[in-house]
C-alpha cells in the first residue's frame, strides 16, 4: 500500500505461482520516512505604487425626470381588502377519519361477538 510521507524499498512484489502443495509465502516491505523538504525563504514584498489621482473629477449625468406620473385605471379604496375567493381545501391528515370509523366498527363487532357468545353459552347450559 501507498503510505503518505514514506517510501517502500520494493515498488511491487513479483507474481508467484502457487499450488495446493506450496508453503506459505512471506514478503517483507520496509518503509523509510521521506526527508522533509527545506522551505524556501520568501522574498521581500515590494511596496505598491502610489495610486493615480484624476486631475478633474467627472461630472455625473443629469437624471431624467418623468413628465407625468401614471394614474391607476381603477382606484382601490383605502381600508378595503381585495376580494379573494378562498375555497376551504384542507389536506386530509393521516388516518384522521378512517381512525374514528375503524374504532367504532371495532367496538361494534366486539359488542356483537360478546352478545353472541353469551347467548351461545346459555343455550349450552340449558341443553345439559
Amino acid at each position: 500500500p501507498v503510505i503518505k510521507g514514506y517510501t517502500p524499498d520494493q515498488a511491487e512484489i513479483g507474481a508467484q505461482t502457487v499450488s495446493g502443495d506450496s508453503s506459505d509465502l512471506d514478503f517483507t516491505v520496509v518503509y523509510t520516512k521521506d526527508a522533509p523538504t527545506k522551505p524556501v525563504n520568501p522574498i521581500q514584498p515590494t511596496t505598491p505604487a502610489k495610486p493615480v489621482n484624476p486631475s478633474q473629477p467627472a461630472t455625473p449625468a443629469k437624471p431624467v425626470n418623468p413628465s407625468q406620473p401614471a394614474t391607476p385605471t381603477k382606484p382601490v379604496q383605502a381600508g378595503q381588502a381585495a376580494a379573494t375567493n378562498f375555497v376551504d381545501q384542507r389536506l386530509p391528515q393521516t388516518g384522521e377519519t378512517d381512525q374514528q370509523h375503524m374504532t367504532l366498527s371495532g367496538l361494534l363487532l366486539l359488542a356483537m361477538s360478546s352478545l353472541l357468545g353469551l347467548f351461545g353459552m346459555t343455550k349450552r347450559q340449558r341443553k345439559e
